[in-house]
């Protein structure tokens, strides 16, 4: 994480998916790019998740364990996680420039 949270960390399109492959061996995250990963490179497809993993343009959010009955559980550490995912992508929204500025 610290990587993608660098200053200087703005890699093309395919050198982040390359980054997010190596850093995930395991589709065992709360929140799955692969799904959007493979549909934006539609042409180059992966063994390893063939069969596996639909693409689609979306991202792919794997809601907690529901440990109702068990003592001291809650849901508020995954809606903290939930809330911090969409702090950051409304921090980047905000520090892009304007499209007429990224227009080259």
């Amino acid at each position: 994480m610290r990587r993608v949270l660098a200053d200087d960390y703005w890699p093309d399109p395919d050198g982040f998916a390359r980054d997010y492959l190596a850093a995930n061996p395991t589709r065992k995250r709360s929140l799955d790019l692969l799904p959007l990963l493979l549909h934006r490179a539609a042409d180059q497809p992966l063994p390893r998740f063939a069969g596996k993993v639909r693409p689609r343009p979306a991202f792919h959010y794997r809601l907690p364990l529901a440990r109702v009955g068990q003592r001291g559980w809650s849901i508020l550490d995954d809606w903290e996680r939930w809330l911090a995912v969409e702090r950051l992508a409304g921090e980047i929204v905000r520090q892009r420039p304007p499209a007429a500025d990224r227009a080259g």
